[in-house]
């Protein structure tokens, strides 16, 4: 579910490589949790927060989209939705949506996206991390503008 983020500027913003545990167990605290097993979703709902080895996501609302079998349910994606906010120590990703696609390895950060590590952020309308590439875009509406505040390091 939640993997690797990286920003593409030469170090990783969120999960250094090798210390997340993808296959670890998720943990999911939310007000009320609605399945709806037909759709193939299960709906979190109110102070989400969703906790896999050492990365932290918040959110008012989170989506599991699944692919089921007759053994086991599959996350194609997972949709999180109002004040998202992804942490990993000193790497917070934030935005007013993000949606992780499992089968891509892609997340895409929405609406106010920001990427911060330390006193390094990158922002933009819209933030796509491609995680088995290690690389990632930022874009903004045509007259919109992308920023980043990059501290070079000394030594």
């Amino acid at each position: 579910m939640i993997a690797l983020l990286w920003l593409g500027l030469g170090k990783p913003v969120l999960a250094e490589e090798g210390q997340h545990d993808a296959s670890a167990p998720i943990h999911i605290t939310a007000s009320q949790l609605q399945v709806d097993d037909k759709a193939h979703q299960a709906v979190f709902k109110g102070d989400v927060k969703a906790k896999q080895d050492q990365v932290t996501l918040y959110g008012d609302k989170l989506t599991v989209f699944y692919k089921k079998n007759s053994q086991n349910r599959r996350i194609k994606r997972i949709l999180v939705e109002g004040d998202v906010k992804i942490v990993q120590g000193a790497r917070v990703a934030t935005a007013q949506k993000a949606t992780f696609f499992q089968q891509q390895e892609k997340v895409l950060l929405e609406q106010q996206a920001k990427v911060h590590q330390g006193t390094d952020e990158v922002a933009g309308e819209r933030i796509e991390l491609y995680l088995d590439e290690g690389r990632s875009e930022v874009k903004s509406p045509q007259k919109g503008r992308v920023n980043a505040l990059i501290h070079p390091e000394e030594g």
